[in-house]
């Protein structure tokens, strides 16, 4: 999955890592050389290794695009839902506070 910071969604292929696809959800996609249509929303399920351990990843509201040739998970829905984006070193994290982890930041 590509980190993008000029996508307006996530999008992915992929059926079998959907879970509550929504048909009635679809749009139309216009990509830099290329459209599409998504056949719904739903679920997006993946994961990542962090320092060797797999990471379930869950990401509401996704496109499926069947056609798509690269999965994309847009930086500025993460923003909308209170996340922030960092990027270096040729890698991308998603970073999500809580009011928890800032409590025990200032211990």
């Amino acid at each position: 999955m590509a980190m993008d910071s000029g996508s307006s969604d996530n999008f992915a292929e992929g059926r079998s890592n959907f879970t509550n696809i929504d048909p009635t959800r679809q749009i139309s996609i216009s990509g830099a050389f290329n459209r599409n249509r998504s056949a719904g929303m739903g679920t997006f399920h993946t994961s990542t290794n962090i320092g060797g351990i797999d990471q379930p990843i869950h990401i509401d509201g996704t496109h499926y695009v069947p056609s798509i040739s690269t999965n994309l998970f847009s930086d500025s829905q993460q923003d909308l839902k209170g996340r922030s984006v960092c990027f270096g070193g040729g890698e991308g994290w998603v970073i999500e506070v809580t009011f928890e982890d800032l409590w025990k930041a200032q211990r």
